[in-house]
């Protein structure tokens, strides 16, 4: 069985499923025996405590195992569990740029603003991820195989909505993608497998409007078009069941010059 789930990112990749040409969806259950696609809970509840290991098994809050049970899958991730699983959780961290203290500072060097070395932002974002990275932590101890696919870019409405706080997009976007460049970081250094976006899902620094989700002008969300692209280039090579060079995108490639769910990821 393959099971992608995770916070509100999760949902674009069930609708780009969907979309999906019926072969492709064959080749993707014929390989794995069955496919579950699903979100767990918003992406700042991650920040809490949200597992266990408990007789050599990941155990769950009754939140999640119940979403997983909704959508058909066991619970319990059992030590070498013979499930391929793909997680959405840790790479967006919209809590940390809503917070309005980013009004006084920044991680632009040279700004009138207080600056934010990247050494305070790893410490920063160890902090912020610290019950995501012990998940992923425990899952590599359990010989569980599994894949982290980063979140999506920010779309420009995000920072139009946030001028009061970040002064210009570039601002912006050096936070978002500094956030995702350590988080990643931290996760690569203990062997997790990344899986990131292809560059084609890129305007300048922030994610295409084509591919924004519809819920508001401002949704941070990708649609069916974005998990579309996800599932053929990034997914399917990845995963063994397609037929295109796997893309993989590193935000600091292909770059302009210039840089909750639904609100809570």
């Amino acid at each position: 069985m393959l099971v992608i789930a995770g916070d509100s990112h999760a949902i674009a990749i069930r609708q780009g499923f969907d979309a999906l040409h019926s072969d492709e969806r064959h080749r993707l259950v014929q390989k794995y025996n069955d496919v579950r696609i699903g979100m767990l809970q918003a992406g700042f509840r991650f920040m809490k405590r949200f597992h266990k290991v408990f007789d050599e098994a990941i155990v769950f809050n009754a939140s999640i195992a119940n979403r997983l049970e909704k959508i058909g899958v066991n619970a319990a991730i059992q030590r070498n569990d013979d499930r391929t699983f793909v997680f959405s959780i840790g790479t967006h961290g919209l809590r940390l740029y809503i917070d309005p203290a980013w009004s006084k500072f920044t991680l632009i060097p040279r700004s009138e603003k207080l600056f934010v070395s990247r050494g305070a932002m790893t410490q920063i974002v160890r902090s912020y991820n610290q019950n995501v990275i012990r998940f992923y932590d425990d899952l590599l101890d359990l010989g569980v195989s599994f894949y982290v696919l980063v979140s999506c870019p920010m779309p420009l409405a995000q920072w139009e909505f946030r001028q009061r706080t970040f002064e210009t997009p570039n601002e912006f976007a050096t936070l978002f993608e500094t956030f995702q460049d350590v988080a990643v970081e931290m996760m690569l250094g203990r062997g997790v497998k990344v899986l990131r976006p292809p560059s084609s899902v890129l305007d300048g620094r922030f994610l295409r409007k084509d591919l924004q989700g519809s819920k508001n002008a401002r949704d941070y969300h990708g649609n069916s078009k974005y998990g579309e692209i996800i599932w053929r280039d990034v997914l399917m090579p990845e995963l063994g069941a397609g037929y295109r060079a796997n893309l993989q995108w590193h935000p600091n490639d292909s770059r302009s010059s210039a840089v909750p769910e639904r609100e809570a990821s």
